[in-house]
């Protein structure tokens, strides 16, 4: 293949892939949101019996209850965030992994700085692939939200109050918690507890919407096959490679006047 030649991308495999693990998470959200409807019922049923027979415990029998009304289902919401964020990090990763393997760049997210793979395919997307991340702004910001609700599950234990993370302390983090509806926060604890699941359909539905439209940019643009040793390329024209990261713009384009001067 000459490395003038214009390619597209099939993200078909991706996208297969990435509807069947979609329509697997959501039937498990389903089916758990069921069970916990029942046990929401049973519950019911027991604290009514609860404090008829024990009329004189009945603030302690409703303290006793509404931890049980909360733990359940924050157990399953929280664990749930995790695997949808899983899911479109591991999607990401794989939608630039094959823009890297059929334009043949050696370019690789390490490459990127970044503290985690969701940040490091962005910016791969966003100037290296030239993406149009305007279109989908607002599914990026609702992303970022809950992907800073993930990492206080993750790293502590869904607790926002802690020595060891200052930043988890901040206003601005209880502040995040109180814009989503579901979510109740103990400031005696510490510990916040996502008890309804509009949170994971918001969350869910978010990535579903910016991954399909990612997908659907990437395999309408055009890419320019690249198809030579790129750390060569960067030598011969510009003296010493260093790293990709400097470089902004369509790295895939390079000037023919060039690649003809090259001694490869």
């Amino acid at each position: 293949m000459n490395p003038r030649e214009i390619i597209k991308i099939d993200l078909k495999e991706v996208r297969l892939r990435f509807i069947h693990d979609f329509q697997y998470l959501s039937e498990y959200i389903k089916f758990n949101k069921a069970k916990l409807l029942e046990r929401q019922v049973n519950l019911n049923e027991m604290s009514f019996l609860d404090m008829k027979e024990n009329p004189d415990s009945i603030d302690i029998i409703r303290q006793l209850y509404d931890d049980d009304y909360k733990r359940i289902p924050a157990y399953f919401n929280h664990s749930t965030i995790i695997s949808i964020y899983s899911m479109l990090e591991y999607t990401l990763r794989e939608i630039c992994e094959r823009i890297i393997q059929e334009t043949k760049t050696p370019i690789t997210l390490e490459d990127l700085t970044g503290g985690n793979y969701i940040q490091k395919s962005k910016d791969f997307l966003l100037k290296i692939a030239l993406i149009k991340f305007e279109k989908i702004e607002k599914e990026w910001i609702n992303i970022t939200r809950v992907q800073k609700i993930r990492n206080v599950i993750v790293h502590e234990n869904s607790r926002f109050f802690t020595t060891s993370s200052p930043a988890s302390n901040d206003h601005k983090f209880l502040k995040l918690l109180g814009e989503f509806e579901g979510i109740e926060i103990d400031r005696d604890s510490g510990y916040f507890f996502i008890v309804d699941s509009k949170v994971l359909d918001n969350f869910i539905q978010t990535v579903e919407a910016f991954l399909l439209s990612i997908m659907q940019q990437v395999e309408e643009k055009e890419f320019k096959f690249f198809g030579i040793d790129y750390k060569a390329y960067y030598n011969a024209v510009y003296g010493e490679y260093h790293s990709i990261k400097p470089l902004e713009g369509d790295l895939f384009d390079i000037p023919p006047s060039e690649l003809d001067d090259l001694p490869f």
